[in-house]
């Protein structure tokens, strides 16, 4: 209670409270067997009469805090998470501490995290609106009756706190907040919730209040336990139709696992995943893996005929590993759907028609492409190093990182349904530079178009170009009419016919933030 309240003289002692239990226990008892004795013997109304309410135990009855407004269980998603509260200033404690299964810690969102509970909300609010600068500030006094106004209109199942803000100060103020602002901002610790995260026995491994540093120490401790001890499997389990997901409880806390394919070391096998992210890629991993398997003829045809497909091993795999990852890349651009999505034999033997019937001749495409990407690759870097006019540094180290974010690593930084379009990407590099001389001015007024277009794409997505597969499909695609909007600027003979605008980027951008 005194947690709650934020006060430590809220609630009376033990000792104060003698004189509470003297007025309703008789003389004659005085130790407890005398206790014992007498409850034995006493009516309802007279034990009744010992129960303690918060109202007994405040100094202030008046002060009792409204349960609905910290309540001991807080809901972040779809898991309702027991809370614990506790007073102790200037200690990691301090604060909302909610505990977390294992198994869960991946099915949190920092989001989530944000809305706090009812109780603190308007304290941790206040916090983020005097964190502004002052000339914004000045426009939103009173601020707490700004807060009060703002969190009547808030919705926590269609936004973070700070969207929801950044939202309502655009629309009192005129100016638009970068809600990254406020990732930098220092608040009271304890306006954050923290998350303790329990082991199977229930004692507590690891606690933090920054959800993502917390998930990426403890990614790869979470189980992953086998789904009826499965088998390693070379083609669709008979009959097997993996649900969306399933409830499970642990801790007494209800978790959504997903029955899934996985990939490992030795083969692939059913798991059941807490992790939804995981749960799709590895899930779509083990379909392409399952594929390559049933292909296994066509690959063989491809390894022993095709020049073009050794060529192109040699230049993107660097292990036998990476071999694995280039042909399950082939069977997926060959697919029509996302593999992750492929949950019933019917809809497996659908796309193992597909790839069957297309693998040979779009594998062959594949690596002419990446043959020619890396050809081209090794040409420009030479162009783009050594020595350079100092007009051009600017433009030069621009197309030095974009080549780079194409070719480093185009296995895992390129989608499978992109890498055929590699060639003319660098294509566009190559005539960029050629023209550069005689447009400096242009090519400059492009790159700032196209830096503002990334910049707001990386407020969403901070890790772009990288992670795309565990991006959403709409931040995907965006990334790359931001790579054919390049095209369009500085080699628009290349375009092909998809529509694309500084414009029509900047709308669904803008559309997705509001989604």
């Amino acid at each position: 209670m005194e947690a709650k309240l934020r006060r430590s003289d809220s609630i009376f002692a033990p000792d104060e409270m003698v004189s509470w239990f003297d007025a309703r226990l008789p003389e004659d008892v005085l130790d407890m067997r005398s206790l014992e004795h007498w409850w034995k013997r006493a009516d309802e109304a007279e034990r009744r009469a010992l129960y303690l309410s918060i109202r007994d135990l405040l100094r202030d009855p008046e002060a009792a805090p409204d349960p609905t407004l910290f309540p001991e269980q807080i809901s972040l998603g779809h898991l309702a998470l027991p809370a614990e509260y506790q007073f102790k200033p200037g200690q990691a404690e301090d604060g909302i501490s909610v505990k977390v299964p294992m198994a869960a810690l991946m099915q949190l969102r920092s989001a989530d995290l944000e809305w706090t509970v009812p109780g603190a909300l308007a304290e941790k609010a206040e916090a983020l609106i005097r964190s502004l600068p002052k000339a914004t500030r000045r426009q939103l006094v009173p601020i707490p009756d700004f807060v009060r106004d703002a969190l009547q209109q808030l919705d926590s199942n269609k936004e973070s706190l700070t969207e929801g803000l950044a939202r309502l100060v655009r629309m009192r103020t005129g100016v638009t907040l970068d809600t990254s602002h406020w990732q930098s901002v220092e608040i009271d610790s304890r306006l954050k919730i923290r998350i303790e995260v329990l082991d199977e026995s229930g004692s507590v491994i690891d606690s933090d209040r920054d959800l993502e540093a917390l998930q990426a120490r403890l990614e790869q401790q979470i189980p992953k336990p086998l789904v009826a001890q499965s088998a390693v499997i070379t083609n669709w389990p008979p009959d097997c139709i993996f649900s969306d997901c399933i409830e499970t409880e642990q801790g007494g806390v209800r978790l959504h696992a997903y029955p899934r394919l996985s990939l490992e070391a030795d083969g692939v096998v059913e798991r059941l995943i807490y992790n939804p992210i995981e749960a799709r890629l590895g899930h779509a991993d083990a379909v392409a893996a399952l594929l390559v398997h049933q292909c296994s003829d066509q690959m063989r045809l491809l390894q022993s005929k095709e020049a073009v497909y050794q060529k192109a091993r040699v230049a993107v795999c660097s292990s036998t590993a990476d071999e694995h990852v280039f042909q399950r890349a082939l069977v997926m651009a060959c697919a029509d759907t996302d593999l992750g999505l492929v949950l019933t034999a019917t809809e497996f033997a659908h796309i193992k028609h597909t790839v069957r019937t297309n693998l040979v001749p779009n594998s062959v495409a594949l690596a002419s492409a990446l043959v020619d990407a890396a050809q081209r690759a090794r040409v420009l870097k030479s162009k783009l190093t050594g020595r350079i006019p100092a007009p051009w540094i600017g433009a030069v180290q621009a197309m030095r990182s974009h080549l780079a974010e194409l070719m480093d690593d185009p296995l895992s930084a390129v989608p499978p349904n992109r890498l055929i379009e590699l060639p003319r990407y660098l294509n566009a590099i190559e005539i960029r530079l050629e023209k550069l001389s005689g447009r400096l001015l242009l090519d400059a007024q492009w790159q700032r178009e196209v830096d503002q277009l990334v910049d707001e794409l990386r407020r969403l997505w901070p890790s772009c170009p990288s992670g795309w597969r565990q991006q959403e499909s709409e931040l995907v695609d965006i990334r790359w009419q931001i790579e054919e909007f390049r095209v369009l600027c500085f080699a628009q003979i290349l375009k092909r016919g998809d529509k694309v605008s500084m414009k029509r980027i900047s709308t669904a951008l803008k559309d997705y933030r509001a989604s």
